[in-house]
């Protein structure tokens, strides 16, 4: 088995204050998962497109930015109006301005009798 461990860097942070530290084209994949939803309801439309803009900045030429985000989450959960629909293809029409290519996909999954969409 080959060991990737000096290749990989796991990083939990807050993405708005650790990507401004890296340099463009500092890595090769970025997965971010369930947080857009915070960022937009935290920063303007304008602000959370400059992020995207200078996330996508730091990736290597043909570096992927992979997201996964719920969709329309019950509304017995708090934030679920964060997560509809709209806004959420609100995000993808951004990443799809930005980036060189954007492609989406839909999962679903049953999770304790619910089921749960996600906008990969």
């Amino acid at each position: 088995m080959n060991d990737y461990s000096n290749r990989i860097e796991l990083v939990n942070a807050d993405i708005s204050k650790y990507v401004p530290e890296l340099e463009n084209n500092a890595y090769d994949v970025c997965i971010w998962s369930e947080s857009i939803y915070y960022i937009g309801a935290q920063r303007s439309i304008n602000e959370t497109y400059s992020l995207l803009k200078m996330i996508i900045s730091k990736l290597k030429p043909g570096g992927l930015l992979v997201m996964a985000n719920v969709v329309d989450l019950p509304e017995d959960i708090p934030e679920s109006v964060l997560t509809k629909r709209p806004l959420i293809d609100c995000y993808f029409q951004l990443l799809s301005s930005i980036a060189a290519s954007a492609l989406k996909a839909i999962y679903v999954e049953e999770k304790l009798g619910r089921i749960y969409e996600y906008q990969i």
